[in-house]
Formats: C-alpha cells, sequence, structure tokens
C-alpha cells in the first residue's frame, strides 16, 4: 500500500464537493458579492497626483478614474493630501512626465 503524498482535511474535501457543483444554491452568488463588498471598503493603499491633458488628477490606487481632476498640481496636492491623510495612504505626486517626484508617507490625524 503506497502512502499518499499528502493528506486533504475533512472539511476541505467537503468544500471541495461543494464547489464541485454539489454547492447549495446561490452560494457562489452570496461569495461573490460579499468579496465584492469587501473590495469596495477596502481603504487605498496610495493616492496619486498625476498629469493630464485638461490639469492634474487625483487618483486613488487600484482604481480605473480619476477621484477629481484639478487645474493645477497645487490645487490636486492639496486634495490628495487631504484624501491621503484621511484614509492613512501615502501620498504620490508624479512629474509632467508621469514619473514618481514625491513619495509621503501616511500622515494620520488633523492638520
Amino acid at each position: 500500500m503506497t502512502k499518499p503524498r499528502f493528506a486533504v482535511s475533512p472539511v476541505a474535501q467537503r468544500d471541495y464537493r461543494v464547489l464541485g457543483g454539489t454547492r447549495p444554491s446561490d452560494a457562489n452568488a452570496a461569495a461573490r458579492a460579499a468579496l465584492a463588498s469587501a473590495h469596495k471598503l477596502r481603504q487605498p493603499d496610495a493616492v496619486h497626483v498625476t498629469p493630464r491633458k485638461d490639469g492634474w488628477a487625483v487618483k486613488l490606487e487600484g482604481r480605473d478614474r480619476p477621484a477629481v481632476v484639478k487645474p493645477t498640481k497645487a490645487q490636486a496636492v492639496e486634495v490628495a493630501r487631504q484624501t491621503a491623510r484621511a484614509q492613512g495612504a501615502r501620498l504620490i505626486e508624479h512629474g509632467t512626465d508621469g514619473k514618481i517626484v514625491k513619495n509621503t508617507k501616511p500622515v494620520t490625524g488633523q492638520k
């Protein structure tokens, strides 16, 4: 008799069977909805200030669209600084060429 290379716990076997097609109805949809909800609540790791054709964008990391677009970099940095402070995130400023110019540690608390 050969010894198995690894042992699978009964709980893992049950989970595998559930995912294999004998899962309770709507279990997969409920799990996906919970995961999507958790992703929405997740705080960003950084707030970026990036150049655009029409000004400067304040973008939260992991998001496709900018949160705000301002005409000057100074205005965008101020908005980004407030957002980063509120969320405990890093503030990353980009230059006109798109390269990172300044990377600021998270600062929490009031001004």
